[in-house]
Protein backbone atom coordinates (compact mmCIF):
# COMPACT_ATOMS: atom_id res chain seq x y z
CA UNK A 1 0.00 0.00 0.00
CA UNK A 2 1.55 3.46 -1.02
CA UNK A 3 1.97 6.14 1.58
CA UNK A 4 -0.35 8.21 -0.50
CA UNK A 5 -3.38 5.13 -0.30
CA UNK A 6 -2.68 5.15 3.46
CA UNK A 7 -2.80 8.45 4.49
CA UNK A 8 -5.92 9.24 2.05
CA UNK A 9 -7.64 5.79 3.47
CA UNK A 10 -7.58 7.23 7.02
CA UNK A 11 -8.57 10.49 6.68
CA UNK A 12 -11.85 11.52 7.86
CA UNK A 13 -12.00 13.60 4.58
CA UNK A 14 -14.37 11.26 1.96
CA UNK A 15 -11.88 11.00 -1.03
CA UNK A 16 -11.81 9.06 -4.44
CA UNK A 17 -9.76 8.76 -7.35
CA UNK A 18 -10.55 8.45 -11.22
CA UNK A 19 -8.34 7.54 -13.80
CA UNK A 20 -8.20 9.02 -17.36
CA UNK A 21 -11.27 7.26 -18.47
CA UNK A 22 -12.80 9.12 -15.03
CA UNK A 23 -13.62 5.32 -14.07
CA UNK A 24 -13.40 5.08 -9.95
CA UNK A 25 -9.75 4.15 -9.19
CA UNK A 26 -10.23 4.70 -5.19
CA UNK A 27 -13.00 5.11 -2.75
CA UNK A 28 -12.24 5.35 1.13
CA UNK A 29 -14.50 5.00 4.03
CA UNK A 30 -15.80 8.37 3.86
CA UNK A 31 -17.07 8.15 0.56
CA UNK A 32 -19.00 5.68 2.20
CA UNK A 33 -20.15 7.38 5.12
CA UNK A 34 -21.51 10.54 3.07
CA UNK A 35 -22.91 8.94 0.34
CA UNK A 36 -23.79 5.50 1.39
CA UNK A 37 -21.57 3.64 -1.21
CA UNK A 38 -19.53 0.55 -0.47
CA UNK A 39 -16.13 0.78 -2.08
CA UNK A 40 -17.15 -2.48 -3.83
CA UNK A 41 -20.38 -0.67 -5.38
CA UNK A 42 -18.11 2.51 -6.47
CA UNK A 43 -14.25 1.36 -7.64
CA UNK A 44 -14.31 0.73 -11.59
CA UNK A 45 -17.46 2.68 -12.29
CA UNK A 46 -17.76 5.68 -14.21
CA UNK A 47 -18.09 8.85 -12.04
CA UNK A 48 -20.67 10.50 -13.58
CA UNK A 49 -23.01 7.06 -13.77
CA UNK A 50 -22.43 6.40 -10.08
CA UNK A 51 -22.52 10.05 -8.88
CA UNK A 52 -24.66 11.91 -11.41
CA UNK A 53 -23.43 15.47 -10.25
CA UNK A 54 -25.26 18.01 -10.81
CA UNK A 55 -24.46 22.31 -10.21
CA UNK A 56 -26.28 24.20 -7.88
CA UNK A 57 -29.11 24.74 -10.12
CA UNK A 58 -29.99 21.13 -10.73
CA UNK A 59 -28.10 21.15 -14.14
CA UNK A 60 -26.66 17.36 -14.99
CA UNK A 61 -22.74 18.78 -15.54
CA UNK A 62 -20.81 15.19 -14.96
CA UNK A 63 -20.88 13.91 -18.60
CA UNK A 64 -21.05 17.10 -20.66
CA UNK A 65 -18.81 19.64 -18.40
CA UNK A 66 -17.01 17.60 -15.80
CA UNK A 67 -15.32 20.29 -13.49
CA UNK A 68 -13.28 17.13 -11.96
CA UNK A 69 -11.47 17.59 -16.09
CA UNK A 70 -11.37 21.29 -16.24
CA UNK A 71 -9.21 21.51 -13.10
CA UNK A 72 -7.25 17.93 -13.00
CA UNK A 73 -3.69 19.33 -14.13
CA UNK A 74 -4.02 22.35 -12.42
CA UNK A 75 -1.57 22.63 -9.74
CA UNK A 76 -2.41 25.91 -8.26
CA UNK A 77 -5.61 27.97 -7.84
CA UNK A 78 -9.20 28.27 -7.75
CA UNK A 79 -10.15 24.35 -7.83
CA UNK A 80 -12.88 23.97 -5.80
CA UNK A 81 -16.47 23.73 -6.39
CA UNK A 82 -19.91 22.56 -5.00
CA UNK A 83 -21.75 19.67 -6.50
CA UNK A 84 -24.98 17.60 -5.75
CA UNK A 85 -24.29 14.44 -5.71
CA UNK A 86 -26.78 10.88 -5.68
CA UNK A 87 -26.15 9.04 -3.04
CA UNK A 88 -26.88 5.14 -2.64
CA UNK A 89 -30.05 5.85 -1.13
CA UNK A 90 -31.06 8.28 -4.14
CA UNK A 91 -30.84 11.22 -1.96
CA UNK A 92 -28.94 14.36 -3.05
CA UNK A 93 -26.38 15.41 -1.36
CA UNK A 94 -24.54 18.91 -1.13
CA UNK A 95 -20.38 18.40 -1.37
CA UNK A 96 -17.73 20.83 -1.42
CA UNK A 97 -15.42 19.07 -3.90
CA UNK A 98 -11.14 20.16 -4.16
CA UNK A 99 -9.84 18.50 -7.28
CA UNK A 100 -5.94 18.18 -6.88
CA UNK A 101 -3.09 17.57 -8.98
CA UNK A 102 -0.63 15.28 -8.10
CA UNK A 103 2.61 15.05 -9.22
CA UNK A 104 3.57 12.45 -11.24
CA UNK A 105 6.06 11.45 -8.97
CA UNK A 106 3.76 10.39 -6.68
CA UNK A 107 1.08 8.67 -8.46
CA UNK A 108 1.49 4.97 -8.93
CA UNK A 109 -2.24 4.61 -10.25
CA UNK A 110 -2.18 7.66 -12.51
CA UNK A 111 -5.49 8.90 -10.59
CA UNK A 112 -6.84 12.53 -9.98
CA UNK A 113 -7.44 12.94 -6.56
CA UNK A 114 -11.02 14.55 -5.47
CA UNK A 115 -12.05 15.46 -1.63
CA UNK A 116 -14.93 16.51 -0.48
CA UNK A 117 -17.07 16.61 1.98
CA UNK A 118 -20.95 17.44 3.01
CA UNK A 119 -21.73 21.14 3.12
CA UNK A 120 -22.92 22.45 6.42
CA UNK A 121 -25.94 24.91 6.53
CA UNK A 122 -23.45 27.92 7.52
CA UNK A 123 -21.91 26.98 4.08
CA UNK A 124 -25.01 26.37 2.58
CA UNK A 125 -26.70 30.19 4.05
CA UNK A 126 -23.47 31.92 3.13
CA UNK A 127 -23.78 30.29 -0.25
CA UNK A 128 -27.03 31.67 -1.02
CA UNK A 129 -27.08 34.76 0.29
CA UNK A 130 -24.27 35.66 -1.81
CA UNK A 131 -26.18 34.61 -5.20
CA UNK A 132 -29.59 35.81 -3.89
CA UNK A 133 -29.12 38.77 -2.29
Amino acid sequence: MSALHELFEHTSDAIFGIDENRNIRFWNKSCENILGLSHRQAVGQSCADLLCGKDLQGNEICNTECPIAKVSNVQAGDNDFELILKSGKSESVLVNVGSYYINELYQKNNCDIQVFHSMRLKNCQQHIQDTCC
